[in-house]
């Protein structure tokens, strides 16, 4: 049912569909597959691996917005902006207000930072931002003092981090020319491998920026989360832009296979509105006008703006030293 109500309100007219592509697993290659779920918001078919249990979609039938020409346009103009104002009537800024109002960055990404440094050894020094986004981490970090650099593919979020708040943040994807072997001390990236067409090409690109002994930190959605299993395909996780489903053990081993050696994995609290999450959860699995509904009554009180810890164990990290 949800599947044809989907197709009647035209969800899919936003998604560019693709001719379907068979994937290998990214962690131990295989090609046996069972499948995992039915969940109509999947790019493609939700598979789990036979010999791992790596979760993930294929064949991938969808990938990528369906952006008209004069947005393509635009995007082609803002990678190389310094001008606020080319922002304007863009795409991405419809997404900046959740984002901006999603977590509290006082706890979730100071804890971040602090087991970065008890991994080093109680220094601070350059970090890269690995998809930053909005540049929520990567002002968190320059605030506290790292050197920090950011790069970010979609241009409207790149442009906004830099003009807007004066960041290092490069619209750029990491190319084998932008960082010398072994710069930086730390990465991180936060909620990016479950959206990357190749997670072992990236982390392969990753270790080699990174220096021997530097330190990793990757944060993602966990399929082994207990609202997976009450919840289906129907759970948030699954969305037209997903295309990995990690737990801790596929994640461990995923890091420890390029070189890595694990030293934490656990489930991070989210510090959250309570209107973002009226906004980005309640709302996903209420019919359309109760949620919206819900979510002009609650803008309305001083609870949308209220600030809660949440851990639900719907995400996992995993923090791991390079040992090569």
């Amino acid at each position: 049912r949800r599947a044809r109500r989907l197709r009647e309100q035209g969800y899919w007219r936003d998604w560019r569909s693709v001719p379907p592509e068979h994937v290998a697993f990214c962690v131990c290659g295989g090609h046996s597959t069972d499948p995992f779920v039915t969940a109509p918001t999947a790019p493609g078919d939700v598979v789990s691996c036979t010999d791992c249990g790596m979760v993930f979609v294929s064949p991938v039938r969808v990938r990528g917005l369906n952006l008209s020409p004069e947005q393509l346009e635009q995007a082609d103009r803002l990678r190389t902006s310094s001008d606020l104002a080319d922002l304007d009537g863009c795409w991405e800024m419809q997404f900046l207000e959740c984002e901006q109002t999603r977590t509290a960055p006082g706890g979730t990404y100071d804890d971040i930072l602090d087991r970065l440094r008890r991994h080093l050894g109680g220094e601070q020094g350059r970090v890269l931002d690995f998809g930053a986004g909005w540049g929520q981490f990567t002002l968190a970090a320059s605030q506290a003092g790292w050197d920090v650099v950011g790069i970010e593919p979609t241009p409207g979020r790149a442009l906004y981090a830099r003009e807007s708040l004066d960041l290092d943040v490069r619209t750029t994807t990491l190319t084998p020319d932008l960082f010398p072997d072994g710069h930086f001390d730390a990465v991180v990236s936060l909620q990016v491998f479950e959206h990357l067409d190749d997670p072992a090409a990236e982390l392969e690109h990753i270790a080699r920026v990174l220096r021997p002994g530097g330190i990793l930190a990757i944060e993602v959605p966990s399929i082994a989360s207990p609202l997976v299993r009450l919840l289906g395909g129907s759970h948030r996780h699954f969305n037209p832009d997903h295309f990995w489903f990690f737990s801790p053990e596929t994640l461990k081993r995923f890091v420890g296979d390029h070189g890595f050696t694990v030293r934490e994995c656990y489930a991070p609290t989210r510090r959250l509105s309570i209107g973002w999450l009226v906004q980005g959860i309640l709302s996903q699995y209420l019919p359309q006008r109760i949620g919206e509904a819900a979510l002009r009554a609650i803008r309305r009180t001083p609870l949308a703006d209220l600030v809660v810890p949440i851990n639900v164990h719907d995400i996992v990290m995993v923090i791991a030293q390079r040992t090569g």
